[in-house]
Formats: C-alpha cells, structure tokens, sequence
C-alpha cells in the first residue's frame, strides 16, 4: 500500500498549523525547484483563523513527497487551508497533505 497519510483531528489541524486560512484560488504555476518539479496555487486570503495577517500566499500542491500532494486546487474555488510556513517568503504547505486543504462549497 505504500505510504499513507492519515487524517488528523481538527485540533491536531489546528494546533500544528503556522497558519490557518480561508482562500480562493487564483492561479496555479509549476516551478522546477533543485531538478525536482513542484506545483504552487496562488491564492488571495479572504480569511486569517490563526497566524498573521496575509493578502497572499502560495501553497505548495505538489512536490518530491507523492504523499503529501493535495488534491486541489481548482482557479476560482474557495479552500480552507491548514498550514504550515517553509522556507521560502509567502509559501506554505498542507500540515496533513491532501487533509489538510478542504473546498467550501460556495453557492
């Protein structure tokens, strides 16, 4: 079976997040990074829950972990992302890979 990532409680979530949003997606770039390709959503923060304030982030969607890849993130739709801050100014990743971003349904 591999590697599987298992789903964290809500304050597990929390509790390991640097930062803790609600977000739409307005766009998605590939960046090869050292040989190894990774994909970003660019997202414009409508909500901070936890963390400081932020107008945009970028998270990491796909990168040298499969694991830990999120299946999101379509342009236009509004997430919840539980994050965690890398190195790199602005850019984050899912705390509980693919659990850790979840779409609002908007109507």
């Amino acid at each position: 079976m591999g590697n599987a990532v298992r789903e964290y409680s809500l304050e597990q979530k929390v509790h390991l997040s640097d930062s803790v949003v609600i977000g739409r997606v307005v766009s998605v770039k590939k960046e090869p990074e050292g040989g190894a390709p990774s994909e970003y959503a660019h997202v414009q923060v409508d909500k901070v829950l936890k963390g400081p304030s932020l107008e945009t982030i970028d998270v990491m969607t796909k990168g040298s972990i499969s694991e830990m890849d999120l299946e999101c993130c379509e342009v236009g739709k509004v997430y919840i992302f539980f994050l965690m801050k890398t190195k790199k100014n602005n850019t984050f990743m899912s705390v509980n890979g693919r659990y850790g971003v979840s779409l609002i349904p908007i109507r």
